[in-house]
């Protein structure tokens, strides 16, 4: 018979050969003579006989085992004593709920098995639940790495109990184990779970720091492979401290002390490290016996400017304006991000061009986290560099070349009082509009064409540059030789105009004398007085 599911026992009255007494009356009592319990669920009521059999239709035993019966007349004529039945089986129910082994204190990561009885209704083990069954377990935590419980998918089960094999925790914790399944389950009792062994440090460092500024508070604690704390790393040991970078001004961190002691697993002493690079700066310590180390990151922020650096712009033009990139930075060469805003910065170094023509600096300059980028014109052609102030705070860029500008006039010098017919020497200069040598016409052969006297003077050959037009070569210095006869005496100037690129550049002499060359007279008609001719004059040389 099934563990708690109600059962019919018939007991006849018989005769001595027998045969069944159907006139028996009386009622009987039944008991139970042997088995693993003391007496019957329920159904134990006396039941009077029927044609001399009584019938208990609701019998029920709860514990699996082997069972003999006693029935005991009451009122039965003939029949004083009990009377014991022979042996009979009551067998476990269905599985309903599962008890699990205390697997007793585990080691995190390591493998374990663990005993799982399956228990019917009635706490008989159910040993009809046999085979492999797929077990969910639930109930202990991930590690802090999050590493997650390693359960077997199923269980094999015989005759009600299965061995859990391959079972691995990786929390350090107080926990219990529960297997389920479908409606069957079960918890074990509470164990606990150890760390593994050390593994590594976790550095616990402030977020941020200043740059210069000690940031304290920094704490190691040892960890096993999962991250949990492993106690059993204590005394003083002996720390390497790396990984935080000097600063861009070369300044190397201060790092914290180097003997450090613990308990259970975690640094009491007090511990602090001033950083220099603002940037986020990575703190490794290491130890030996065992050898394990672990990071942690500390972003350094800059302190306030205490100078700038300016942006070698290279080669400029003079007149053209160009962009320079100036940035603040603070003691230790880190970009000062909090100098920001219009900020009043005077420039120095460029000369004014020859012509007087100052360089054109802006007001102010607008800083985007410690860079400004304003705007600067350049008219002097030098080589030069360019330094920023603003009150304490100053830089200066690498030397660069400002290059004149394009051809804007000659410079042509007046020449002193020359003689009718007798070559002299003009040199012309060509220069920008700022009175720069336009560098553009040094070290080349171009064409101009020059102006001003009267009857054709003498000019430089035209070369290639075409009729009515000089070919000068100009030198390094932007100057160029021009030997001129000036035939007619007279005050007079000299102009030049360039023919070649860019065209019409005009620069010219102030007003000078041309003295004759010797004695004129000159020759009249013999005569009444006339109106003078038109026609040109004529000179010549007196016989």
């Amino acid at each position: 018979i099934t563990a708690g599911a109600a059962t019919a026992f018939k007991v006849a009255v018989e005769d001595t050969y027998g045969n069944i007494v159907t006139s028996a009356s009386g009622s009987i009592t039944p008991s139970i003579h042997t088995g693993p319990q003391a007496g019957f669920t329920s159904g134990a009521a006396p039941v009077a006989g029927s044609g001399g059999i009584a019938t208990f239709s609701n019998l029920v035993l709860d514990a699996a085992g082997s069972y003999t019966l006693t029935a005991t007349p009451t009122g039965v004529s003939g029949v004083a004593n009990p009377v014991t039945s022979s042996a009979f089986t009551v067998a476990p129910a269905t599985a309903s709920t599962f008890t699990l082994a205390n697997p007793g204190t585990q080691t995190a990561g390591t493998a374990f098995n663990d005993t799982i009885t399956a228990y019917d209704a009635y706490g008989n083990v159910a040993t009809g639940y046999t085979g492999s069954q797929a077990v969910t377990f639930t109930g202990p935590s991930n590690s802090p790495s999050g590493t997650a419980p390693s359960y077997p998918a199923t269980v094999n089960f015989t005759a009600g109990i299965g061995t859990a094999t391959g079972i691995k925790l990786y929390d350090v914790q107080s926990t219990t184990l529960t297997a389920t399944q479908g409606s069957i389950t079960g918890t074990s009792g509470t164990f606990a779970v150890s760390p593994a062994t050390v593994n590594h440090f976790l550095v616990t460092a402030p977020a941020t720091a200043t740059a210069g500024t000690a940031a304290s508070g920094i704490t190691l604690t040892a960890q096993d492979l999962y991250n949990n704390t492993t106690p059993s790393y204590s005394g003083s040991h002996t720390i390497a401290w790396s990984g935080a970078m000097t600063s861009p001004g070369g300044t190397a961190p201060v790092y914290p002390a180097t003997a450090v002691s613990f308990t259970n697993g975690v640094s009491t002493t007090a511990l602090s490290v001033t950083l220099y690079d603002a940037a986020p700066n990575t703190l490794t310590a290491s130890a030996t016996s065992p050898t394990i180390s672990g990071s942690g990151t500390i972003t350094v922020s800059p302190t306030a400017a205490t100078g700038f650096t300016l942006a070698n712009p290279g080669t400029q033009t003079a007149g053209t304006a160009f962009s320079e990139t100036i940035t603040a930075h603070d003691a230790y060469g880190n970009v000062a991000t909090g100098y920001a805003g219009n900020q009043t910065v005077t420039f120095t170094g460029p000369l004014s061009s020859p012509n007087a023509t100052a360089p054109i600096y802006p007001a102010t300059v607008n800083f985007t986290l410690g860079v400004g980028l304003p705007s600067i014109t350049l008219v002097k052609a030098q080589s030069t560099t360019l330094t920023a102030t603003q009150g304490s705070i100053a830089g200066t860029s690498g030397s660069f070349t400002v290059t004149s500008n394009t051809l804007s006039s000659f410079t042509v010098p007046t020449p002193a009082t020359q003689i009718a017919g007798t070559a002299f020497n003009e040199t012309i200069t060509a220069i920008d509009a700022y009175g720069n040598v336009a560098t553009g016409w040094t070290s080349a052969t171009n064409c101009v064409t020059f102006s001003g006297p009267l009857y054709t003077p003498t000019y430089p050959g035209a070369g290639s540059c075409g009729a009515g037009n000089s070919s000068l070569a100009f030198n390094a210095s932007g100057q160029a030789t021009a030997s001129i006869t000036i035939l007619e005496a007279q005050s007079t100037s000299l102009g030049v105009i360039s023919v070649t690129s860019p065209v019409g550049e005009i620069g010219s002499s102030g007003s000078f004398t041309v003295s004759p060359a010797f004695a004129i007279t000159s020759v009249k008609t013999v005569g009444a007085a006339s109106t003078p001719s038109a026609a040109p004059r004529r000179r010549g040389r007196l016989p």
